[in-house]
């Protein structure tokens, strides 16, 4: 990732420059491409700015087919943090927190159902790391009253979890989630 790169598009985007702003991020990807490689961490990086530059100048499509093209690479290269920082997952995790936070949890919900898809063509279906999106799915759910697929979403979660941490850890693992959905279904 180009440190500052995200911040001066953002920049000249507020200024009316989206045409240069949208290059300056093509160009900084082709730097790391040529660099790193295509499919490495360190574009995939570069890849996430350009996502979220798309969705906060509310050009959500385009967002999405970088994020879609940002999803081909195998999601343990997204779990690799460069030498600082936060991987390319743990950033698109953070932005779609943000984007709930923004009153946009519908965009947030397709953001990490992409995350999980894409997961689900690489990993064993009891994979911990598919729990741990399965949950991060069940909050932006609950977000917009999907209790019941929060529930379903957090109950899958806690059966793959359980095989990592048993029964005593399940409640920290989901986040406290379950009883929060139990209490809006009125099963409390």
């Amino acid at each position: 990732m180009i440190p500052g790169s995200y911040g001066l598009c953002s920049d000249l985007a507020k200024q009316g420059h989206t045409a240069d702003a949208d290059a300056l991020l093509r160009e900084a990807l082709k730097v790391m491409q040529s660099s790193f490689g295509d499919k490495s961490a360190a574009a995939a990086n570069q890849s996430i700015q350009i996502a979220a530059y798309y969705f906060d100048q509310h050009k959500n499509d385009d967002g999405f087919i970088t994020l879609d093209e940002l999803l081909q690479i195998d999601p343990r290269i997204l779990e690799v943090r460069p030498y600082t920082g936060q991987s390319a997952l743990q950033r698109m995790l953070g932005y779609s927190s943000a984007m709930r936070r923004q009153n946009q949890p519908d965009v947030a919900l397709k953001i990490v159902q992409k995350i999980l898809d894409a997961q689900r063509k690489v990993f064993d279906p009891d994979d911990e790391r598919i729990a741990k999106t399965l949950v991060d799915i069940s909050e932006l759910e609950l977000a917009i009253d999907k209790n019941e697929d929060a529930e379903k979403n957090l109950l899958d979660a806690a059966r793959i979890d359980k095989l990592y941490v048993g029964n005593l850890r399940l409640s920290y693992s989901t986040k406290g989630l379950l009883s929060q959905v139990w209490k809006k279904l009125g099963r409390t």
